[in-house]
């Protein structure tokens, strides 16, 4: 794997299976998992399948630029940056999955939202009390 860790040829097919045996013992309640924001996520799994399957496929984009991408950026980046070719942005990514077989209505965007982690180097609590007002004001918008 790209991330030097052994895996079964299988795998790509177990993982609908487990999705498919989770959804028999849970019946109705609600069945979604988190996606690696990525083409290896959807070459690792059969995304039809498992799309049709769960109630939501959860789109993990707030850790797109990591140790396994070679171009520095954003790292939940709503669109491209001028000159980034790569498809490493939530709108790449959005679309990417539904071309892989999501549905629009499944899909589920996992964003940043800056005020809510920790404030680095900080000393003062007015800068992380102003953070937590701008967050509580915040509307939640979607993409």
């Amino acid at each position: 794997s790209q991330a030097g860790i052994a895996s079964d040829p299988r795998d790509r097919e177990n993982f609908t299976l487990l999705l498919q045996a989770l959804r028999e013992r849970l019946g109705d309640r609600i069945l979604s998992f988190a996606a690696g924001a990525g083409e290896y996520f959807i070459e690792g799994t059969q995304m039809p399948e498992a799309a049709r399957i769960v109630d939501y496929v959860q789109l993990m984009t707030y850790d797109m630029r990591n140790g396994f991408t070679r171009q520095a950026g954003h790292h939940a980046a709503l669109r491209a940056s001028q000159g980034d070719a790569s498809p490493t942005n939530t709108v790449d990514i959005v679309e990417m999955f539904h071309r892989a077989g999501v549905p629009w209505d499944k899909l589920v965007v996992g964003a940043v939202r800056p005020a809510a982690g920790p404030a680095f180097g900080t000393k003062t609590t007015a800068c992380c009390s102003q953070r937590r007002a701008w967050a509580r004001a915040a509307p939640a918008t979607a993409i």
